[in-house]
């Protein structure tokens, strides 16, 4: 009886430790299973990313270039514009006429005694040598003096031409625009240093006939082509071209170049 007992017993145990185990595994928690992807799925999801990161790379680009063209539009409108240079034409006949009055005056004609690319380089010895309209043939006993006494007692046969220095630099400024230390040639006149004066004994003149055969405009710059004349037959007549700028009411000279044949 004892025997029967405890194999009821056995199996009463049994299946408490079966409920046991059956009631504990009920109350787990119950987690869905993660989905199953495959390589393909994979690589689509990256393609996709990398595309929506290239797309916003691209939008970040066409921000900035369109930053970058609005700025130069708005520099080029602050930009003065550019203008093309004014047409040259031809001189009128009055035109013609008028330069060739106002190149023979005893100011201008010496310009056209040398030859020039600039005006540093005209040749102040043939400019100024019969005066330019600026200084008379005759000396005063106290500039005979100083003239004596500056070229170291040389006498004086012939009329004197003499110029100051104030003299020559406000005429050079006015039909130049530079001053007489800013000439290349200057003068090889006799210098007084006491008077600023500068004296020069010429018996002649080196006047020379010119005359305005036709010429262009453009702007306020003139281009006129100036025949030097001879009375004596057969001489060579030279051609030059002279350019002069307009210098409110006056005219400066830029160069004076002699035309080949």
């Amino acid at each position: 009886m004892k025997k029967i007992k405890l194999i009821r017993m056995y199996i009463i145990c049994l299946c408490l430790m079966s409920s046991v185990l059956l009631s504990a595994c009920t109350q787990k928690a119950v987690v869905p299973d993660a989905p199953d992807l495959d390589s393909e799925s994979v690589n689509q999801t990256i393609d996709r990313e990398t595309e929506q990161a290239n797309e916003s790379e691209q939008a970040d680009e066409t921000g900035q270039m369109n930053e970058l063209e609005q700025t130069d539009e708005s520099e080029q409108v602050n930009e003065p514009k550019q203008t093309a240079d004014s047409p040259s034409r031809e001189l009128t006949q009055e035109e013609i006429a008028f330069f060739d009055e106002y190149l023979s005056t005893s100011g201008n004609w010496g310009f056209l005694l040398s030859v020039y690319a600039s005006p540093e380089d005209i040749d102040l010895n043939e400019l100024f040598y019969s005066g330019a309209g600026l200084s008379g043939w005759t000396l005063t006993e106290e500039e005979a003096a100083d003239f004596i006494e500056a070229s170291g007692g040389a006498e004086i046969y012939t009329d004197v031409v003499h110029l100051t220095t104030p003299q020559i630099d406000a005429f050079l400024l006015e039909r130049t625009g530079l001053s007489y230390v800013q000439m290349n040639k200057q003068l090889d006149w006799v210098y007084s240093v006491q008077t600023d004066t500068w004296y020069s004994q010429a018996g002649d003149t080196n006047w020379r006939p010119f005359a305005c055969v036709g010429g262009t405009v453009s702007d306020d710059v003139y281009t006129l082509y100036m025949r030097a004349e001879d009375p004596y037959p057969g001489y060579l007549e030279e051609v030059y071209e002279t350019v002069l700028k307009k210098n409110g009411d006056g005219y400066q000279f830029v160069s004076n170049l002699l035309m080949e044949e």
